[in-house]
């Protein structure tokens, strides 16, 4: 394509003083020239009619190109510049001042400027050849001598200016090149005074002497200056995107009103392969349904419905792998609230060279807040070349300061934009953006200098195109509808929503199916709780992993609650699983309990995480139909008939799958489960050796210590019943009981005892 300026709404912007108003500043609105993307070079004619000696300082970034100021004298030249700014990656866009402006340092006057877009620059030689003084004139034209280009194609541009007095007819200009941009202080025809500013372009194929170029006006004017820059056209492409990047300009939507509902233009330049990111900030605490849009998904921490901790805090992507297929030039996005709704403010913008297909590759949880701090902790990323996107909203009433006293560390500020600059009640966005690699990224704070009422924050990590998969997933094949067999790959998801691939795959083991038939194999293992040796004791996890391990009977003991809730405990209190400090489980409620986890300090991998509490009902919604369970009641034997009744009420035949477990010399639960038609295992130490005639006949299973000696283990035997070596630490343990003849082991050590189910 050929090279040329860009003229009109969102290419171009004119600006400059009024009337007879002067000024030592120029400035315009970035947000103007909205089609500005990476490899544009923007171009910028800057004119004040002032004739004395000065200076112009430009916006930083902005390179002077040109005839110098007062070449060949002031009158002509008058303070007078062409200024250009090259746009090679988004970094340049971003770091632009929202407000660009030029100071001049000669007396003020009325002051004419056109910024625009130049397109098809070769922005890595962008110079070529310039006039080296400005040519003076009047009337109804300006010759401006040509120059030579070097490049044999060029883009050629003319900057004109041009000054009337009052009661003179305001000249406008009627033709410069190929096509041109024009601002004037005064309308045609007006009584006052008049200073014009005029760019113009042509493309040029060959290189060499450019002839003279006439700019004409349709009236005379009193004093005319210009003068003539080229650059070098050609095609640029910039840097290779090796990792996920910002680029264009964003768009946005804030409002002051409650809203339920909003319309966001969709941001210009989007190309194939691109990914849409919507950052969003909502004020409402009663919101019933995440705001939504086709085709687009929430990809940072799951809606939260009516929170007033962290109101409507979101990320939302849109996969674009085909840009003409994307016809929609705006989103709406639509909620569900119990209220009216609230403030919003909200961002879009285009991240290039993402991975469309395993887009994101980290989750943050939902930020905490201390005081006016607000803390992000994202996780860390398996892949290299990523980018972190953290997001942080907060509520101000009208009279705090809503600024950002200090920012995350180690991330660059990419948008700040509040529901309004009024003075009246705001909802605040923040976005930040960090470049990161699979190194844990570190805490993200950010504190606001006012006092806010809410404030919360989430981050996304967003994985590069053609890196390599850290989570391939585990092939798989399945069958799919009419009975064709299909192949795929298998993920989890963590939770903190990370995916990932599992370290392996394979069919869940069945346990027993009966109580009689875990007897009659020898030997049979059973999982103490769950196997506590190994695993937090009595989780729901511990017991999935044993299942896992191929442990087919489980043994879980139990306490209840003031408020009625059955869940796994050995002991009265949570002193030894939780590290607190006399609270004893029967005298708290199921809440109460649940703010404690499990610890795995007494396990072979202390550094594993804790685990929750768990349920009776979630052991059983789990287990029960692939596995046998010995029951123990510990402290609870007091509400054995709720125990019972519990049993009986689960599916199938309840005897089958249940064995009333206790130490030996006690009579409460047995008995009453006997009595129900269940089936008994009572566990003796070697010190109970001389009552064992006293007591066994109430059990159908015994158990013995592991460690306890020949003669014991011979006693216990003699009475003809099973008997369960308990409780089994290590392979030489097992090997131990199994010696003296048990028929099954009470194992804690799951993973050192147990042959592992294949």
């Amino acid at each position: 394509m050929a090279a040329q300026l860009n003229f009109g709404a969102g290419n171009s912007v004119e600006f400059g003083t009024t009337g007879n108003l002067t000024s030592a500043t120029l400035s315009f609105n970035k947000s103007s020239l909205s089609n500005m993307v990476v490899g544009d070079l923007l171009v910028a004619w800057i004119h004040n009619q002032g004739s004395a000696t000065g200076s112009i300082t430009p916006p930083a970034g902005w390179v002077a190109y040109g005839a110098a100021l007062g070449t060949p004298d002031w009158a002509t030249s008058r303070t007078s510049q062409f200024y250009y700014y090259p746009l090679k990656s988004q970094n340049d866009i971003d770091t632009m001042s929202a407000t660009p402006t030029w100071t001049l340092s000669a007396t003020p006057g009325r002051a004419a400027a056109v910024v625009t877009r130049a397109t098809g620059i070769d922005l890595d030689h962008i110079e070529d050849a310039a006039s080296t003084a400005f040519t003076a004139g009047s009337g109804t034209s300006l010759n401006i001598p040509g120059i030579t280009t070097v490049n044999t194609t060029t883009l050629l541009i003319a900057g004109v200016h041009q000054q009337n007095s009052a009661s003179t007819t305001s000249p406008t200009a009627t033709g410069l090149l190929t096509a041109f941009d024009e601002y004037k202080t005064s309308p045609t025809g007006s009584a006052l005074a008049n200073t014009g500013a005029i760019i113009g372009y042509q493309y040029r194929a060959s290189a060499g002497a450019t002839g003279t170029v006439t700019a004409t006006f349709d009236t005379a004017a009193t004093v005319l200056g210009g003068e003539l820059i080229a650059f070098k056209a050609g095609t640029w492409s910039p840097p290779v995107i090796s990792r996920p990047t910002i680029v264009g300009v964003a768009t946005t939507f804030v409002t002051a009103a409650a809203i339920t509902g909003f319309t966001i233009n969709k941001p210009s330049g989007v190309i194939n392969g691109d990914l849409l990111v919507m950052a969003l900030s909502g004020q409402s605490a009663t919101a019933t349904s995440d705001f939504a849009s086709s085709g687009w998904t929430r990809v940072s921490q799951a809606f939260a419905a009516s929170s007033n901790p962290n109101r409507i805090t979101a990320i939302y992507a849109l996969p674009v792998p085909s840009a003409s297929a994307l016809t929609a030039s705006s989103f709406t996005f639509t909620s569900t609230d119990s209220g009216a709704g609230g403030r919003v403010a909200a961002e879009m913008f285009i991240v290039r060279g993402a991975d469309l297909t395993n887009t994101i590759v980290g989750v943050s949880p939902y930020g905490s807040a201390v005081s006016q701090t607000i803390t992000v902790s994202p996780p860390t990323a398996a892949t290299t070349k990523n980018l972190l996107l953290v997001s942080y909203n907060a509520q101000f009433t009208s009279a705090i300061d809503y600024s950002v006293a200090s920012g995350p560390s180690g991330m660059t500020q990419h948008i700040y934009l509040p529901s309004s600059t009024a003075a009246q009640s705001r909802t605040m966005l923040v976005v930040y953006q960090q470049d990161i690699e699979n190194t844990a990224p570190g805490t993200k704070a950010l504190t606001w200098t006012g006092a806010d009422s809410q404030t919360s924050g989430v981050g996304i990590i967003i994985r590069a195109l053609n890196e390599p998969d850290p989570n391939p997933g585990v092939a798989v094949k399945y069958t799919s509808a009419p009975d064709t067999l299909s192949t795929g790959h298998l993920y989890y998801t963590s939770a903190t929503n990370t995916l990932a691939t599992p370290a392996e795959v394979r069919p869940f083991p069945n346990g027993y199916a009966s109580v009689s038939a875990m007897l009659a194999s020898t030997p049979f293992y059973v999982a103490h709780r769950g196997g506590s040796a190994n695993w937090p004791e009595m989780s729901l996890h511990a017991y999935t992993q044993s299942g896992f391990w191929g442990v087919k009977a489980l043994e879980v003991s139990l306490a209840r609650t003031s408020d009625g809730v059955w869940f796994g405990l050995h002991d009265d209190t949570l002193d030894r699983t939780s590290g607190t400090t006399g609270f004893t489980a029967s005298a708290h409620t199921w809440a109460e309990v649940q703010a404690y986890q499990i610890t795995a300090s007494g396990t072979t991998n202390p550094a594993q995480p804790t685990r929750p509490y768990m349920r009776w009902e979630e052991l059983m919604t789990a287990y029960y139909g692939s596995h046998i369970f010995f029951i123990d009641p510990k402290a609870a034997t007091g509400f054995v008939s709720e125990l019972l009744d519990m049993m009986d009420a689960m599916p199938g035949t309840p005897t089958d799958k249940f064995v009333a477990k206790y130490y030996g010399v006690s009579s409460t639960w047995v008995n009453a489960a006997k009595a129900r038609g269940y089936k008994s295992w009572g566990y003796f130490y070697q010190t109970d050796a001389a009552n064992f005639a006293t007591y066994q006949g109430r059990w159908d299973i015994l158990g013995m210590d592991y460690t306890a000696d020949q003669t014991t283990w011979t006693t216990i035997l003699s009475y003809g019943k099973p008997v369960i070596g308990h409780i089994i630490p290590s392979a030489s343990a097992a090997t131990t009981a199994l010696n003296f003849g048990a028929a099954g082991l009470m194992v804690s050590g799951v993973q050192q005892a147990i042959p592992r189910s294949t």
